[in-house]
C-alpha cells in the first residue's frame, strides 16, 4: 500500500507542482508528464546486473526511487555528520549506474531530510470565521478565564491578527490564550535504554525523539515603544508563559516575560513583533525537554487525555498584542534560526547546499525524497525546498510520498477521515503545501 501511495504522490506532484514554480524548476524527463517508478537501493549497485537496464526500458520505467541513510554516521552512504569525501564517489557511481537515458532517480539524503523532518506548530491567538471546522485546528479554545479582545492591524507593513490586552480595560491575571485544541503534536515517542541503537530515530525521524529533545516555545508579541525603552519600566512583567505537560492539572513550568526581555541590553526595542526574547545580551531560554511534555503518557497511551498547553497569562502592567504561540522542535528551531547559539551542531543550510552541489547537477539529477512525515513537518519541508531552490542548482526539489502520520501518538486531535487519511486526502495536503511554499 505504501508503495502504491508513493507512486500516486509522485504522479500528482509532478503534474501539479510546476504550476507553482518557474518552469525551470523541473527539467525533462520529469516535468509535465506521468512517471512510472521503481524502488531501487541506490547504495548497493552490486545487487543489480546488466539485465536491469533492458528490463527498465521494457517496463517503461523512467523514475527510480531509493532510500539511503538517515543516521548521524552512514559511512559509504553518507550520514548527517559524515564528511562528503567519505561517500561521494560511492553515491556518484551508484547514480551513474548504466540505465536508460530517460530514467531519473529520486532519493533521500540525510543532510537534506533531517531539517525537513523538523516539527513546527503555530497556534493562532485569534479565531477566524469557520475555525471550528478547520483542519488542522491550530487554535485555542479559551473560556471564562480568558481576557482581552481579538484584533487585526497593519503594523510595520504586515497585517497581523491576534488577541490584545490593554491596561485599564481588560482584567489582569487572566489568560490571553489557553486550552490549546491540537495539543498532541509534541507527545513524541522517545528512545531510551530499551532502544539503544536509536532505530526509531533513524528510520522514523519525524515522530521519535530522544528524551532530552528540546521544544522551543515562542509567543509572538509586541509592546508599546514608550514602555519598552523606559528605564523605569524594565522589570515590569508583561506576561507569564505557563507550560503544562500531558498529565498536569497545574502548570509544570512558569516563565515570566518582562519588558527588558524584548531587547538586548545594548539595544533599544523598535516596536516590531518578536518571538525570541533576550536575557541581557543572550537569548532567554524558553524551552522544555520532550520527556517533560510526555510525562504521564505512558500510563494511558490515550492522546485524548492530553493536557499539554502553552498558556499566556496577562499580568496587567503593559499593553500587549499576541499574534500566535509557536512551538518548534530542535531541528525546526535551528533550521529557521541559524544565528541561535548551537547552530554549528546542525549547519542545515550548509549541509543542504553541499549535497546539492555534489548530487544535484543536471548530469546526475536534482530530486530528493522524504516520507513518513508529521503534519507539522510541512513548514520545515517548505523551508528546505526554499534553500534547495536558492542553492546553485535551481532544479532541486523535494517530492514527498503520501504517508502522513496524522493520527496516533504525536498526531492531530482533529485528523481527517481515519480510513483514508494518507492516500485519498493527498490532494488536501498538496493544496496546503502549495500555500506554504
Amino acid at each position: 500500500m505504501k508503495k502504491i501511495c508513493f507512486v500516486l504522490s509522485v504522479l500528482i506532484l509532478i503534474l501539479y507542482l510546476p504550476g507553482k514554480f518557474d518552469i525551470k524548476t523541473q527539467t525533462n524527463p520529469i516535468k509535465d508528464r506521468f512517471s512510472v517508478a521503481i524502488y531501487n537501493w541506490l547504495q548497493w549497485p552490486g545487487f543489480r546486473n546488466g539485465n536491469h537496464p533492458g528490463w527498465y526500458d521494457y517496463l517503461k520505467i523512467d523514475l527510480q526511487h531509493s532510500y539511503t541513510d538517515r543516521s548521524d554516521y552512514g559511512g559509504i552512504m553518507g550520514g548527517f555528520y559524515d564528511e562528503l569525501n567519505i561517500y561521494k564517489d560511492n553515491i556518484t557511481n551508484a547514480i551513474k549506474y548504466d540505465h536508460p537515458s530517460e530514467s531519473k532517480k529520486l532519493f533521500e539524503r540525510a543532510k537534506i531530510i533531517r531539517g525537513a523532518y523538523g516539527q513546527r506548530s503555530t497556534y493562532n491567538a485569534e479565531h477566524p470565521p469557520g475555525w471550528e471546522n478547520s483542519f488542522p485546528k491550530y487554535y485555542y479554545s479559551n473560556g471564562d478565564e480568558a481576557t482581552g479582545e481579538e484584533y487585526t492591524e497593519n503594523w510595520m507593513n504586515e497585517t497581523v491578527s491576534g488577541r490584545r490586552c490593554s491596561v485599564g480595560i481588560h482584567t489582569p491575571g487572566k489568560y490571553i490564550v489557553y486550552k490549546l485544541y491540537e495539543n498532541c503534536e509534541q507527545i513524541n515517542f522517545l528512545t531510551d535504554s530499551l532502544n539503544p541503537d536509536k532505530h526509531d530515530v533513524k528510520y522514523f525521524a519525524s515522530d521519535n525523539k530522544e528524551r532530552r529533545w528540546k521544544w522551543y516555545i515562542k509567543p509572538r508579541m509586541r509592546i508599546p515603544l514608550s514602555v519598552a525603552n523606559d528605564p523605569q519600566r524594565q522589570n515590569d512583567e508583561v506576561v507569564s508563559l505557563e507550560i503544562y505537560n500531558f498529565s498536569d492539572d497545574e502548570p509544570s513550568l512558569v516563565i515570566p516575560i518582562y519588558v527588558k526581555n524584548f531587547k538586548k541590553t545594548t539595544q533599544n526595542y523598535d516596536g516590531r513583533y518578536i518571538e525570541l526574547y533576550y536575557e541581557d545580551n543572550d537569548y532567554l531560554n524558553i524551552s522544555v525537554h520532550g520527556s517533560h511534555l510526555r510525562k504521564g503518557f505512558e500510563d494511558s497511551f490515550d492522546i485524548n487525555s492530553s493536557k499539554v498547553d502553552y498558556r499566556v497569562k496577562w499580568s496587567g502592567n503593559v499593553d500587549v498584542w499576541l499574534d500566535y504561540v509557536r512551538v518548534d522542535d530542535e531541528w525546526a528551531h535551528y533550521l529557521f534560526e541559524p544565528d541561535y547559539p548551537g547552530y554549528l551542531n546542525y549547519r542545515f543550510t550548509e549541509k543542504i547546499q553541499e549535497e546539492v552541489n555534489a548530487f544535484g547537477t543536471e548530469e546526475l539529477f536534482g530530486y530528493f525524497h522524504m516520507d513518513e512525515c508529521q503534519f507539522n513537518c510541512i513548514p520545515c519541508i517548505a523551508e528546505v525546498n526554499r534553500i534547495l531552490r536558492d542553492s546553485l542548482h535551481s532544479n532541486s526539489l523535494i517530492l514527498m510520498s503520501a504517508q502522513w502520520e496524522v493520527i496516533g501518538s504525536a498526531g492531530l486531535r482533529n485528523p481527517p477521515e481515519r480510513y483514508n487519511y494518507f492516500c485519498l486526502n493527498l490532494f488536501r495536503y498538496y493544496t496546503l503545501l502549495r500555500k506554504i511554499i
